[in-house]
């Protein structure tokens, strides 16, 4: 029998930063289903081969069961001060800590502890993806692979995001966009107080118009999740190249998590006050 403390204490070895290859922690989670001839494993990777989304379904009719779902990767640990080693399992007081414990190596390890060692003929699925993090590339590869090959999924699933236990029935739509300023004249010296062209006072400018926008969406109050309305957040900007340079160049990614028809109201704002900057 299979503990899934020891199944935790394995997945918070391996440093699954979102940056980094995750094959060795698929692979260690293949390995205990391998031996195991009522499960088919399924793999997808991405295009460089170095990230893995793993799909352990029964071998009988799996529509009327449940697939629980998860992702493996983790956000990083620079700059933080750890009194324990996050990438150990390290508990105290009653309390698991590590990186991805919560988030969401726990939950993967208690559903791999109940699928191999349940006697019961109910059939669960797990899922298992990469880079949910930074844009949700594992499962959207596994859904495009699984909807090619025709694979039969339940009709049921669980998510096991941290909720704080309780259950959440709906979830804000998520895009992640990247807005880039650029200008064909030539990259000039800071001392030419005319400028025609800084992008990165543009870019300031359209991001300054973006946070405006959040007071302009209408709303809804039909989630119960805090904030309840749609939210935009800017997350990184680049630009530049030296503080005497004219930046030829700036960019910033920012994200909307929206509710029904929001996208389209920031997007339409947006994009409508973007043209002042095309000439």
């Amino acid at each position: 029998m299979i503990n899934h403390h020891t199944i935790l204490k394995n997945l918070l070895s391996f440093n699954t930063t979102s940056y980094r290859s995750n094959l060795k922690a698929i692979k260690y989670i293949e390995d205990i289903f391998k031996t195991n001839k009522k499960f088919k494993i399924i793999k997808v990777y991405n295009n460089h081969k170095d990230m893995c989304t793993i799909l352990i379904k029964p071998k009988q009719d799996v529509t009327k069961g449940i697939l629980f779902s998860g992702h493996i990767d983790t956000v990083p640990v620079t700059g933080q001060k750890w009194v324990s080693n996050p990438f150990q399992y390290y508990k105290n007081n009653n309390k698991i800590y590590g990186r991805g414990s919560t988030d969401m190596k726990a939950f993967i390890s208690v559903i791999i502890s109940n699928m191999i060692n349940l006697k019961s003929n109910f059939p669960i699925c797990l899922s298992v993806t990469h880079d949910e993090e930074t844009g949700c590339d594992g499962i959207y590869n596994l859904l495009k692979y699984v909807k090619k090959n025709n694979i039969s999924l339940p009709d049921k699933c669980i998510v096991g995001e941290p909720t704080m236990l309780k259950i959440v029935s709906a979830n804000k739509g998520v895009e992640i966009l990247e807005t880039i300023i650029g200008t064909n004249l030539e990259e000039g010296h800071s001392s030419n107080y005319n400028q025609k062209m800084n992008t990165i006072t543009a870019s300031a400018n359209l991001i300054s118009y973006l946070q405006s926008i959040q007071s302009k969406i209408p709303k809804k109050n039909t989630l119960n999740c805090k904030p309840k309305n749609s939210s935009i957040h800017i997350g990184i900007v680049n630009g530049g190249t030296s503080h005497n340079i004219i930046p030829k160049k700036t960019s910033f990614r920012w994200e909307l998590r929206y509710i029904k028809n929001d996208i389209a109201f920031v997007k339409n704002n947006f994009f409508k006050y973007q043209k002042k900057f095309i000439k």
